[in-house]
């Protein structure tokens, strides 16, 4: 009985602490000048371990891209938990592009989804790409 007791209790222990765990932005951003795709570099998210990261040409942004035609400050990648996962989403400062539509609102991103922030072109590439 001791024994199934202290499992039980190191059980609910892990599953408080798993619930309890700050959530962190996951994944890959890859991005290159647009019309060069060969020229591309890529930044692993998950080494941040942060729920909140800013992208642009700044030295102080998480993700520092030496562009001109980035603002400062371009966007602001954000996590938000949802119940089958954690969903990525852009919200932009500076004006970003899905295709041909430029998009004011928040992005939620998917594992290969494509958007441009100035003449660069950004893609994510989650850890989990059935997400």
């Amino acid at each position: 009985i001791a024994l199934s007791t202290l499992l039980l209790v190191a059980m609910i222990t892990w599953r408080v602490r798993a619930a309890h765990r700050p959530v962190v932005i996951t994944g890959t951003l890859r991005h290159w000048p647009s019309g060069s795709p060969a020229d591309f570099s890529e930044v692993d998210l998950t080494t941040f371990h942060k729920a909140r990261l800013s992208i642009g040409r700044k030295d102080t942004c998480n993700i520092a891209v030496s562009d001109p035609s980035l603002a400062e400050v371009h966007a602001i990648l954000k996590v938000n938990p949802t119940s089958t996962g954690n969903q990525v989403l852009l919200e932009p400062l500076a004006e970003v592009q899905i295709g041909y539509r430029t998009s004011k609102g928040e992005i939620p991103l998917e594992h290969t989804s494509i958007i441009s922030l100035g003449q660069r072109i950004f893609q994510y590439l989650s850890d989990n790409p059935t997400q």
